[in-house]
């Protein structure tokens, strides 16, 4: 095995392999195969078929060639997790090198390495995209949402924050329980009925109540949340 070769990704365009790393190959090689529709030579066929493609030598499934190309041969492996093709690497081998079933086991080894980072790096992106997605909805809606721990301490605000009550998400993040906004006459009330109802686990449903604004302004509005529990079912918080 040589020490040359490519890794080829799916990305967002179906049925295609787009090179996005490369060592010891030309610039003419590397514009050829910048992409790779799945079926055309040994890499799109590895993808096609998500079976490992084997040859000693050029022959007629190498379709990519140009003037100059030195003899060689290929293992072009499929890079795949949990049933998901990610992409294809390819290795050049020297003119002649028999398949060997020890090389498989080494370049499927690294294939499956692979497949398993780019599937949690798509399920890192797939997150944030969802997150992002969630901030936005939340950011423009006059609906305030919020998260607290099981004291009842906030641990997320949506930015609507500020609109009802004055306070910036990071003022109440860490900061201030749920029953800290209300009136400093009804706030230990509202506690002692807060706590018993999270210790109940106890949903909110249309919970009219009436906080206090920053500015020292009473502010009417209507509550709902539930109990978020572990898989043991204990209390970690309400959303």
């Amino acid at each position: 095995i040589e020490s040359k070769g490519a890794i080829f990704l799916t990305e967002e365009a179906p049925d295609m392999l787009v090179m996005k790393a490369r060592r010891g190959i030309s610039e003419v090689l590397a514009n050829k195969c910048s992409k790779v529709p799945f079926g055309r030579c040994l890499c799109g066929k590895a993808a096609m078929t998500r079976e490992l493609q084997f040859a000693e030598r050029i022959d007629e499934c190498h379709e990519v060639e140009y003037e100059g190309m030195a003899p060689h041969g290929h293992y072009c492996v499929p890079i795949t997790a949990a049933g998901r093709l990610y992409g294809v690497f390819n290795v050049y081998l020297s003119d002649g090198h028999p398949r060997c079933e020890r090389d498989i086991e080494f370049l499927t080894a690294i294939a499956n390495t692979l497949g398993g980072v780019l599937m949690r790096k798509k399920m890192e992106k797939d997150l944030q995209k969802s997150e992002e997605r969630f901030q936005q909805v939340a950011d423009n809606t006059q609906v305030w949402i919020w998260e607290t721990d099981a004291d009842g301490l906030y641990t997320y605000s949506s930015s609507v924050a500020e609109k009802v009550l004055g306070y910036k998400p990071e003022e109440l993040v860490g900061r201030k329980h749920y029953f800290d906004i209300f009136a400093p006459e009804i706030k230990e009330a509202v506690k002692k009925a807060v706590l018993e109802g999270f210790a109940g686990k106890d949903a909110i449903n249309g919970f009219v109540n009436q906080k206090m604004h920053k500015n020292g302004n009473i502010v009417l509005l209507e509550t709902c949340a539930v109990p978020v529990v572990d898989n043991e079912g204990k209390l970690l918080g309400y959303r």
